[in-house]
């Protein structure tokens, strides 16, 4: 089986880390930072590879969309986003519409500019 995530799991062995050293959100600190440009100069690495993962739903596994990002900075670079994400984005605005009181007579306006490759902001 392949790691499901090249580039965390590159990390992971130069720094001599295991998924065992992980259990709670404070763990998360003995990765180093993530410069943008890693990002930017090796996308793919950060693409999930789920396919050989056992258990998991095909909302997990389903490629839905891909977002481009970076483009202020660089040429455009890919984000791959699954159906579990944008379900996970669908409820965490819904939740956000619901603490922010608008509800569904309400009329919202995006002031984001539209670039020449538009994204989820």
């Amino acid at each position: 089986m392949r790691p499901p995530h090249p580039h965390y799991s590159r990390v992971m062995a130069e720094q001599g880390l295991s998924l065992t050293g992980f259990s709670t959100v404070e763990d998360l600190h003995k990765l180093p930072p993530l410069p943008k440009q890693s990002f930017i100069e090796e996308p793919e690495a950060f693409r999930l590879q789920l396919d050989d993962v056992p258990g998991l739903s095909t909302e997990e596994i389903t490629l839905a969309d891909i977002i481009y990002t970076a483009g202020s900075t660089s040429k455009p670079t890919p984000f791959y986003v699954t159906a579990h994400d944008r379900f996970g984005r669908i409820h965490l605005l819904k939740r956000a519409t619901t603490v922010t009181g608008i509800g569904p007579d309400d009329i919202v306006m995006n002031l984001f500019p539209v670039s020449s490759v538009p994204h989820q902001g």
